[in-house]
């Protein structure tokens, strides 16, 4: 059968007594043997990338075609309308190893494509890290060292923070190593702390020198600080001079301290909470604290990094609740209104026409029955809310509106309970939660 070519079937049926039956035929068009073709924007075979990479395709055939791109497996595009296909590769999200793509294509026929090709992910990115604190406690020869580390590739993790403490004047020359202790944190981030006994170093000026390691074994660029082990240091002072010891939430308060060094400089100073963590590094501070039972710190570290600390404790209650009254509805019947709403208040204020009226509040909610000169009139509260309410002449039904508008006719009775159980409701969906 030949390619493109108009065929013409047609089927004749007989039993065995030679009797034919009714014909049928069938007209179709040979189908094309070719393949579609896949035209690649270059070659990617064997290519080492990073960050994005973007890769293309032309799928191209005389019939209806599709085709799908393929990342170990999984299928990451497809061809559009036109026979283009592509790509973008975020490969930040992808471990550095080599990875295998192919590209499938067919057509109406079922005539099929292929072309794969390997790409190698490399993106190069090595763990970062901060050392934040050195802090020399001469009582028990500990050094503390603290810092942050992280990793920019997104599956990959820090694994090892090293410290190094040895001689400036001795560049090379060991004198102590240790691993920090590690506390994921957010997006990524590691707090980390190493405590190193400094009992067997001599009295000289050292260099802390810290880097961070990733699960791949790709290390950091190296932090360095200098630090004078002195034990002949005297230790510098601290003692807060705050009274405050309760507040409530909003309130600024002060935090302030003496602070001393007999035989050099504050290189810095340190206000922390042990519910937030940082709080100011300035002498006197103003802050404003959360709900709850602060320990509120100071710390100081001198110029030969000699540390002294000093704490106290700030009990912070929650701010009181803004006092409110609201209307959530009311209803009129002839020269008679029931109008309802909630309150956070023994005895709320409404203002009717202008005129304040008190309102007695059960539960967190009230309702205020008068007669009126009909006309509208106008009720506000405080918090700015206001609603008119028309008052007619007609006697025999009623009309009522709650929070949008909506009116409809009930006899006065039977909306004064539709009053009460709707200021309820909204009171309970209103009520703020502790």
């Amino acid at each position: 059968m030949e390619e493109n070519q108009l065929y013409h079937f047609i089927i004749l049926a007989e039993d065995f007594s030679g009797r034919e039956g009714e014909t049928s035929s069938l007209t179709f068009t040979s189908g094309e043997n070719t393949c579609p073709s896949i035209d690649l924007l270059r070659d990617y075979d064997g290519d080492v990338i990073y960050d994005e990479t973007v890769i293309t395709a032309n799928i191209y055939d005389d019939s209806t075609v599709s085709a799908k791109l393929l990342l170990e497996g999984t299928t990451v595009a497809s061809v559009d309308e036109s026979g283009r296909l592509e790509f973008t590769w975020d490969t930040g999200e992808y471990k550095d190893t080599d990875y295998s793509l192919v590209i499938r294509a067919w057509d109406a026929w079922g005539n099929q494509a292929s072309c794969a090709f390997t790409m190698t992910v490399d993106n190069q990115d090595p763990p970062g890290i901060e050392l934040d604190d050195i802090m020399w406690y001469a009582e028990n020869e500990t050094l503390v060292v603290t810092g942050t580390a992280w990793d920019k590739d997104s599956w990959n993790t820090v694994e090892k923070v090293s410290i190094t403490v040895e001689k400036v004047s001795a560049t090379g020359e060991q004198g102590k190593h240790a691993f920090a202790t590690m506390s994921p944190g957010e997006e990524g981030r590691y707090a980390w702390i190493a405590m190193i006994d400094t009992g067997s170093l001599e009295k000289d000026r050292y260099s802390v020198i810290c880097k961070a390691r990733d699960t791949e074994w790709e290390w950091s660029d190296a932090k360095e600080e200098t630090f004078w082990l002195n034990r002949d240091n005297i230790l510098p002072t601290v003692s807060i001079t705050s009274t405050t010891t309760m507040a409530q939430e909003g309130d600024e308060i002060t935090l302030s301290a003496d602070v001393y060094d007999a035989d050099g400089d504050i290189s810095s100073l340190t206000w922390r909470s042990s519910l937030t963590g940082p709080l100011s590094n300035e002498n006197p501070a103003i802050v404003q604290l959360k709900a709850g039972i602060h320990i509120i710190s100071v710390s100081v570290i001198d110029n030969e990094h000699g540390t002294a600390e000093d704490s106290i404790t700030i009990m912070i209650s929650e701010a009181p609740e803004e006092p409110f009254t609201h209307i959530t509805g009311f209803s009129v019947n002839g020269e008679e209104a029931i109008i309802w709403g909630t309150s956070n208040q023994e005895e709320g204020i409404i203002y009717i026409d202008g005129g304040p009226v008190g309102v007695d509040v059960k539960d967190g909610m009230w309702s205020y029955t008068s007669t009126f000169t009909p006309g509208n009139h106008t009720v506000t509260t405080d918090t700015g809310q206001e609603r008119t309410i028309y008052v007619s002449q007609e006697t025999s039904e009623g009309q009522n509106a709650i929070e949008g508008g909506i009116t409809f006719a009930l006899p006065i009775a039977f909306v004064a309970v539709i009053a009460v159980i709707a200021a309820w409701a909204i009171h309970l969906k209103k009520k703020p939660v502790k």
